[in-house]
């Protein structure tokens, strides 16, 4: 089992749901061999106030984005000042596609289906902190910072257009090749910057190559477009 205790937080008003939520963690968690140290609560005002003690951080945040009395996005909003380097997950029962824009706005950085979490909670876990292989021979712990966490949950589309870019493609070649408008890799480009916290493309690429994804890399974020194709 490996060294690394992943520490994760869980907010969710509906008892019964926080329980299965936590055995879904455990058992995602331990089905890889990773250590979890899960706190696991119904209040809001609880996990704020976890969130803001240096002693207790956490690696990610779990929270249900249909809350009683307060709204799951503004907590959300919230805990961005108070977990420096966390993940912040949105959970749902219904579509994802609903709260899609909170991802692009940087108020979450992945959503998850709570019908399917059993099966989609496992492809987060690179991106909460547990160690990943990158390339073929190298592996490092990659949950050590935000923006590392974030390059994994891009799209596959928005990191074969990022390779293509780091490889020194031209914009009409990588349109080219993805099957898509030249208008549209500008778009995918903005949503990478916004996702990766950096206002220049050529920052963006620095940090690809920095992190060594340009020579292989595993997405946590599946397939996706911008919507603009």
């Amino acid at each position: 089992m490996w060294g690394y205790v992943l520490r994760i937080g869980i907010l969710d008003n509906d008892p019964c749901a926080l329980e299965l939520i936590t055995t879904i963690v455990r058992e995602a968690c331990a089905s890889v061999r990773l250590q979890v140290d899960v706190t696991a609560t119904v209040f809001p005002t609880a996990l704020l106030r976890m969130c803001a003690d240096p002693d207790l951080p956490f690696d990610a945040v779990l929270l249900d984005i249909s809350l009683n009395g307060t709204s799951g996005v503004d907590l959300a909003a919230r805990l961005r000042s108070r977990v420096h380097g966390a993940l912040i997950v949105g959970m749902t029962a219904y579509e994802t596609s609903l709260y899609r824009h909170h991802v692009d706005e940087g108020i979450f950085d992945a959503l998850l289906d709570k019908a399917t979490l059993r099966t989609e909670l496992p492809r987060l876990l690179p991106s909460m902190g547990a160690p990943v292989q990158i390339g073929k021979s190298k592996s490092q712990d990659v949950g050590c910072d935000l923006r590392s966490r974030r390059l994994l949950l891009l799209t596959n589309k928005e990191l074969e257009l990022l390779t293509m870019s780091a490889d020194g493609l031209p914009t009409p070649v990588i349109a080219r090749r993805l099957g898509i408008r030249e208008s549209t890799v500008f778009s995918y480009r903005r949503n990478i910057k916004h996702k990766l916290a950096l206002d220049d493309w050529y920052d963006v690429l620095d940090e690809f190559r920095g992190r060594g994804f340009d020579n292989g890399w595993t997405s946590s974020g599946g397939d996706g477009g911008t919507g603009n194709e």
